[in-house]
């Protein structure tokens, strides 16, 4: 499945969902929020913001568990931003949704000053990590730039 996510403060709200062959729409239906820590897109996003954004974000939300996977730790949340804004594609697995994983990469507008994330989102079983990473990572990124480009010179 392919999706946009907003950020709308402390929430990631799908806005566009497409190519939905494993059904997964039924549990993230378009308009669906969620704590924007809890998958790859928002994880994507949050790189993005300041730190104090993501420090007040932290504070807010108390990063509490969805799943046995959900990051509930500041140190680790951080840990893995760092290490995404480093040009690692964010990737998760069942921090949202068990036996759900997904890759994204963050969509800026600096002339509206929104973020988002574009994110490819598969059973996870069906692909291991290694192998999403592998097959989707570039595609994503690059994906990611022609809306970032088309976003700019739409603007314009």
């Amino acid at each position: 499945m392919v999706s946009f996510i907003l950020r709308d403060r402390v929430h990631g709200v799908f806005v566009f969902i497409g190519n939905d062959r494993y059904g997964l729409r039924k549990p993230v239906p378009l308009g669906n929020q969620y704590v924007i820590h809890r998958n790859a897109a928002g994880k994507a996003i949050l790189t993005e913001l300041p730190d104090e954004t993501i420090d007040e974000i932290i504070a807010e939300t108390g990063l509490l568990r969805e799943t046995e996977n959900t990051i509930t730790d500041a140190d680790e949340l951080w840990s893995d931003i760092e290490t995404i804004r480093k040009k690692a594609s964010p990737m998760s697995t069942g921090e949202h949704l068990k036996a759900i994983q997904s890759i994204a990469a963050a969509v800026s507008s600096p002339e509206t000053g929104q973020t988002g994330a574009i994110s490819i989102t598969c059973p996870a079983e069906y692909l291991g990590q290694e192998r999403v990473h592998n097959q989707y990572a570039e595609m994503v990124i690059e994906a990611a730039n022609e809306l970032e480009l088309r976003t700019q010179y739409a603007l314009e």
